[in-house]
């Protein structure tokens, strides 16, 4: 008798004597537990078990002895629950005999070859890594033993040979890691081969609805194939791995896409399939869907990846944490311009961009949200025309104004029809319109035709606006710090009036009707705010009866005149009009006000409207406080104090901002290496707020890709009584996340790779346009002893001394994202090998310590002191204008 070591023996002896029917087949308990503990003492031995293992398989398969290999396969399973720590020992075992039996198409065998894999990948997922980081050839097998389970399921097959491959593919969602290079393709096979039995079976959308009600664990043997598929196709979004998200939502694209589905039906199943996603990552199925349609070059595709966008963005009931929304719009704002001047305006994808835009619009993630993406179209058309180079066509400014003009005219009407986003989104700001007035005067383009015709729509938007969305109890309480103000390269409203000027002359007649509206909405919407800075213009207009500003001020202060109730200077403006009309030189574009037969008493003159103005008290405090009574200052106030260099702004990368923003990464030092992001200055915010509203339920200050400079920010108390939990948890960790980039104590500075979209803002405060530092203050126009109210503003801080770091969107919880290439290419092997897996539980945010607790934000963020107190108080936080009205001051920030 031949002599056999000892492993050898004792793996022959698990074998059973007797032949049994291979579905009974099991090895000899003792046997097996002896095989298993020596196997369990030696690496070496486990290694000589492995190596005969392999070689009895191959013999068992020659000889058809499926029982034996039954039995090799419950050997395998109990070396895998014992040998955890040597798995990578078994792997190559474990490969070579499920394949084998694969091989042998013996549906019992199957079924427990798939049993033995599915706890294999379970064991094997915390270290994967480590095991095939050195082996490609071993990582290759193993894909491809992977595939091989999943193709079990194919249509053909029995339904037991398919639920073999949906038990498959649920492995592979829930224990393969994304980060392979050909885990891409993996990922691809497996929702292509769910989606192509959903879809072969599924008549309506209601089979999708139908068996998404039960979210509990169930036992998979009594559901349905139809039912266990979709179960299936779900698991690759309920995880916390990023990568797992993108493959899998453009793998669902990329079948719809490619086998031509019924809208409808993938509308509902990515909605399914959203709502299934971890609530921090669902920001990334919609990041995927704008990448794609970036990509998409037919207009087929493009329409209807715009037309899934649109329909994900409007759903009531799939909220988004941390959806970078001015990201997007600035990818469709790109994806427009890219319309107007290589597709010849298709104007059926002009508005399936449009529905983006809008349906973007009707969820608030944040307060600001509006405002930003308002300033986001102008600071993008204020880049096209007023900076680059493109040499643009008169047709292509013409088309691309309207566009724009159609986005706003979207967000403007989904914002006044939703009673809850109205009551949710911060107040507009009264600097919003300034990089549309440093465009309108088209400087690159002297040659345009139908310029006239653009700067008309535009003021139309601009006085229904105005007209519709301005409420005057807000925006006509005086507001010193921000529009009574001598610092005239910054007011908006002067800057708005100084470019009617330089725009409009006698010739341009449609303009000047828009313009007429805009202004008479100013006058009704600001009051004395307007009124004020317009009397630093009345003595220039009105030195020529020929022009139209002659008419155009007339008809404004009449209006003005009313609505202070100064009788006796509305009659001589009356007069006025009287006398023009009879002279022939009223404008002959504008109607005549309705007014009583009154005859020119005396000549206005600069001097009687101001006087006229000082009668009412209250208007006197803020002419004084203005300086329009200064000797020289109204009569050469010209055009010098008013800038006319357009303000500086940075260049747009060429890539789309969503796969730019969402694939930065983090140098050592925790700042973005460079070029890694677009940079750019933009506008402050002249928030107007009345005394009676308190601070706003906005996050951490937000600048990124023309972003606003600053923004409110609330205690979490407060937040949470004017919005929801959400946004003050978002909130919250916004701002604990921009106390560690300002490097404040108590928080873990490692963590800022975590951040996604930190910009570093370079304002100059001296620079033209819209400043970085206007304030958020408004004064209260009731007198001194009025005050201010309490908790009406809240604090920012100084852009001065100091580098911003901001952030863009609620991204509070976004790791780092590589969304860029394509099938195998989509994730570089090299980088990603290696890797930890991600354990963050996405529900825990308490727990997250970037995440600052109530204790914390009070140190770190400083509310505004604005509490009211006596003028004589030493202690008071107001500070005495020369003119004895009160001025807000910021924690020692000053405003």
């Amino acid at each position: 008798m031949l002599y056999k070591p000892k492993h050898q023996k004792l793996i022959l002896r698990c074998y059973p004597s007797k032949k049994l029917p291979g579905n009974e087949t099991k090895p000899n308990n003792a046997e097996l537990s002896y095989l298993i503990y020596y196997a369990k003492t030696r690496r070496t031995k486990l290694e000589k078990v492995c190596v005969f293992l392999d070689k009895k398989t191959k013999s068992d398969v020659a000889h058809g002895r499926i029982g034996h290999l039954t039995v090799t396969m419950y050997i395998l399973k109990e070396l895998i629950a014992e040998c955890e720590d040597n798995l990578g020992i078994l792997t190559r075992t474990i490969i070579t005999t499920l394949s084998s039996v694969l091989n042998l198409k013996d549906l019992n065998s199957s079924q427990l070859a798939s049993n033995v894999f599915e706890e294999y990948c379970q064991a094997l997922q915390p270290q994967q890594t480590q095991i095939f980081s050195s082996d490609n050839a071993l990582l290759k097998d193993f894909l491809k033993l992977s595939k091989e389970f999943i193709d079990l399921g194919g249509e053909n097959g029995s339904e037991d040979w398919q639920r073999i491959g949906i038990q498959s593919t649920q492995v592979a969602s829930n224990y393969v890691e994304a980060t392979y290079t050909s885990q891409a393709s993996l990922i691809q096979h497996c929702v292509s081969l769910l989606l192509s039995k959903l879809e072969k079976d599924a008549s309506s959308p209601e089979l999708v609805r139908t068996v998404t009600l039960s979210e509990q664990k169930i036992d998979t043997a009594s559901l349905t194939i139809k039912d266990y598929t979709m179960l299936a196709l779900k698991q690759f979004f309920d995880t916390n791995n990023k990568k797992q998200v993108d493959l899998s939502t453009k793998s669902v694209v990329g079948y719809a896409l490619e086998k031509k589905s019924d809208l409808v039906w993938v509308n509902v199943l990515l909605e399914v399939c959203t709502k299934k996603t971890h609530i921090e990552l669902r920001y990334r199925v919609i990041s995927v869907l704008i990448l794609e349609l970036t990509k998409a070059k037919e207009i087929q595709s493009k329409s209807f990846l715009s037309m899934l966008i649109s329909n994900l963005l409007s759903c009531e009931d799939v909220n988004m944490v941390g959806l970078p929304v001015k990201e997007i719009l600035g990818d469709v704002l790109q994806l427009e311009k890219h319309l107007i001047l290589n597709e010849s305006g298709n104007q059926e994808l002009a508005d399936e961009y449009n529905d983006i835009v809008r349906s973007l619009s009707k969820h608030i993630y944040y307060n600001n949200q509006i405002n930003d993406m308002v300033q986001e179209i102008f600071g993008y058309y204020y880049q096209l025309i007023a900076t680059e180079k493109l040499q643009l066509t008169s047709s292509n400014i013409h088309h691309l104004s309207n566009l724009f003009i159609y986005n706003l005219q979207a967000i403007f009407q989904a914002t006044r029809e939703d009673e809850l986003i109205k009551a949710k989104k911060s107040p507009y700001l009264s600097n919003i319109f300034d990089y549309l007035y440093y465009t309108l005067n088209f400087k690159n383009y002297p040659e345009i035709t139908k310029k006239h015709d653009i700067q008309a729509n535009w003021f139309k938007l601009i006085a229904q606006f105005l007209q519709l969305d301005i409420k005057p109890s807000i925006y006509s309480k005086p507001n010193y710090e921000n529009l009574i103000t001598e610092k005239f390269e910054t007011n908006p409203i002067l800057i708005q009036l100084d470019t009617i000027e330089d725009i409009c002359d006698n010739s341009t007649l449609n303009v000047n009707i828009q313009v007429s509206a805009t202004l008479k909405g100013m006058v009704k919407g600001f009051g004395i705010n307007f009124i004020i800075n317009f009397l630093h213009f009345t003595k220039r207009w009105l030195s020529n009866p020929k022009d139209f500003k002659y008419s155009l001020s007339l008809i404004l202060l009449l209006d003005s005149a009313n609505l202070v109730e100064n009788q006796e200077l509305s009659k001589i403006v009356q007069g006025e009009i009287g006398k023009s009309v009879n002279t022939g030189d009223w404008y002959h574009g504008f109607d005549v006000p309705a007014i009583k037969t009154f005859s020119p008493s005396t000549e206005l003159t600069q001097d009687l409207i101001l006087n006229q103005f000082s009668s009412n008290l209250e208007i006197a405090k803020w002419i004084d406080a203005s300086g329009l009574k200064n000797s020289g200052l109204a009569d050469d106030l010209g055009l010098r104090q008013i800038s006319r260099e357009p303000p500086k702004i940075a260049f747009r990368n060429a890539t789309t901002a969503t796969n730019s923003i969402l694939n930065n990464s983090i140098g050592a030092t925790g700042l973005l290496q460079p070029g890694s992001q677009r940079d750019s200055v933009f506008p402050g915010s002249a928030l107007l707020l009345s005394p009676n509203i308190t601070s706003s339920l906005s996050r951490a200050p937000s600048i990124a890709n023309f972003s606003m400079a600053a923004s409110l920010s609330a205690p979490p108390a407060m937040a949470m009584a004017m919005g929801s939990a959400r946004s003050v948890r978002s909130a919250s960790s916004g701002n604990a996340r921009l106390s560690t980039m300002s490097g404040q104590p108590g928080l873990d500075f490692s963590n800022a790779k975590e951040l996604r979209s930190i910009i570093t803002s370079g304002a100059s405060p001296s620079s033209a346009g819209p400043s970085p530092n206007n304030s958020f203050n408004v004064g209260n126009g009731s007198g001194l002893a009025s005050g201010f109210t309490e908790g009406a503003n809240s604090g920012r801080r100084s852009t001065k001394g100091s580098v911003d770091y901001k952030k863009s969107g609620l991204a509070f919880c976004i790791n780092d994202l590589d969304l860029s290439g394509e099938e195998d290419e989509f994730y570089e092997a090299d980088s990603d090998v290696g890797d930890e897996t991600e354990t963050e539980d996405e529900t825990d945010v308490e727990n997250d310590p970037l995440v600052f607790n109530d204790k914390k934000s009070d140190s770190h963020h400083p509310a505004v002191n604005a509490t009211s107190s006596p003028l004589s108080d030493p202690s008071s936080s107001h500070l005495i204008h020369p003119t004895g009205l009160p001025v807000m001051q910021v924690n020692g920030n000053g405003l």
